[in-house]
């Protein structure tokens, strides 16, 4: 007889277990999906903020290059740092623009050349971002609500020369926006991919080299006690490489060393030469002045640019002229080196640096073309008096009275390089005696 079964006595369990495996499998996909669905968000939420700061950028530096050209595009305009202006009544020593705003770059109108007089300075606007700008908003401490900084710690490794721009506001409420921008002038800084000075005579280096910027000696920059790029040799090949002012880190001492040079050195310069207050172009003399092979004649008007009426006779006497001139710009080719002199202020000029060295006789002097050029300025007169009493030498007991007197004269050397004046033997005045 066979056993009787039926399903209904079968067990359930595997079905159950199957159930609950399905609705923790479901339960696991639909909480992962939810977190995907969670991080699809705020990523596609910070991707909107990102995308939308960069719009914010993107139109804050064509708001400041549409203001640069506004504002520096005519040829008869003039840009100057905000640290130029000083302080009202003082000596030009301190400025009185504020902390955080002594980078800022403003614009004025130039003397118009159909002026004869000179003009009051025609303010016309500070290159950053704002409304309603005057000349004294740099002298205003900067801060505030609106007050954006641009140039901070990371970029400096200092406190010194940050800037601050006032914002310019968009819209209202959740959706206002607030734009900065700054336009600093790379025309007031030294430029460190420049090369050093060829000894090619030919035409081709010749001309480079004179309408080329001359080297500027980064190596003696110096913040505080340091020197940066103190062992940076003029041909070092990677100078030219440099295309970007964070480059410089590679040449420096270290990454950090030359931050605070920031508004100092830039990695390249370039200008125009135009003419602000005719417009177009300025004439480079450069090419001219080589091809003359003596002095400019000055019996040919046209090496006479400008002449004035003297007072003493009442005829136009020559003024400047290209004779002058071309003396003045062939003075390098008198440069000498070595010779082992010395600093009227003491020390050894270095035989590597360059230096001018007046004639040692008069018949030279009187063909020396730059002679004029080479003599200091006399900055200041000043006379001593004194009085001394020796004994008297015939009567004992009594005193010669002397008075003396000290001339002073104080000379400052204007020129860039230093100037060889020959010592001459300057004799003794008979000494007179006053009776007591």
């Amino acid at each position: 007889m066979k056993p009787f079964t039926s399903k209904a006595a079968q067990p359930r369990g595997f079905a159950l277990v199957a159930t609950l495996s399905l609705m923790i499998l479901l339960t696991i996909l639909a909480v992962g999906l939810l977190s995907l669905s969670a991080v699809s968000l705020r990523s596609s939420t910070q991707g909107n903020a990102q995308a939308e700061a960069r719009a914010n950028a993107r139109l804050a530096l064509m708001l400041a290059i549409g203001e640069l050209q506004k504002q520096l595009g005519p040829d008869q305009r003039i840009s100057i740092t905000a640290d130029q202006r000083t302080e009202p009544g003082g000596d030009g020593s301190t400025t009185s623009s504020a902390p955080g705003k002594r980078h800022w770059t403003g614009v004025f109108d130039s003397w118009p050349a159909t002026q004869d007089s000179r003009p009051d300075p025609v303010f016309r606007s500070w290159l950053v971002s704002g409304e309603n700008q005057s000349p004294s908003d740099a002298e205003t401490p900067a801060g505030g609500p609106d007050s954006v900084e641009l140039v901070g710690a990371g970029t400096l490794g200092t406190g010194e020369g940050k800037v601050s721009v006032p914002a310019t506001k968009f819209g209202t409420g959740d959706k206002a926006v607030r734009l900065a921008w700054w336009v600093g002038d790379q025309g007031v800084k030294a430029a460190i991919a420049t090369q050093p000075a060829t000894k090619d005579s030919s035409l081709g280096a010749l001309r480079s080299s004179t309408q080329g910027a001359p080297r500027n000696a980064v190596e003696i920059a110096s913040t505080g006690s340091g020197k940066p790029f103190s062992q940076l040799a003029p041909e070092d090949p990677r100078i030219p490489s440099l295309t970007g002012w964070r480059q410089a880190e590679f040449l420096a001492s270290s990454p950090e060393a030359p931050r605070p040079l920031f508004h100092d050195l830039t990695d390249s310069s370039s200008g125009l030469l135009t003419n602000v207050r005719d417009g177009g172009f300025r004439k480079d003399l450069s090419m001219k002045f080589e091809t003359f092979t003596a002095p400019p004649d000055l019996s040919d008007p046209a090496n006479v640019l400008y002449t004035a009426r003297s007072q003493m006779t009442g005829f136009n006497e020559v003024g400047i002229n290209l004779m002058e001139l071309w003396g003045y710009y062939h003075s390098y080719k008198d440069l000498k080196y070595g010779g082992g002199l010395s600093y009227t202020s003491g020390g050894s000029i270095p035989s590597s640096a360059p230096y001018l060295q007046t004639k040692r006789t008069q018949p030279e002097l009187n063909t020396d073309p730059w002679d004029r050029f080479k003599h200091p300025v006399t900055i200041n007169y000043q006379t001593i008096y004194s009085f001394e009493a020796d004994p008297h030498p015939d009567e004992p007991g009594k005193q010669i009275l002397w008075l003396n007197f000290d001339p002073v004269v104080t000379l400052w050397n204007p020129l860039d390089v230093p100037v060889d004046i020959p010592r001459h033997t300057v004799e003794r005045q008979p000494e007179m005696e006053l009776p007591v």
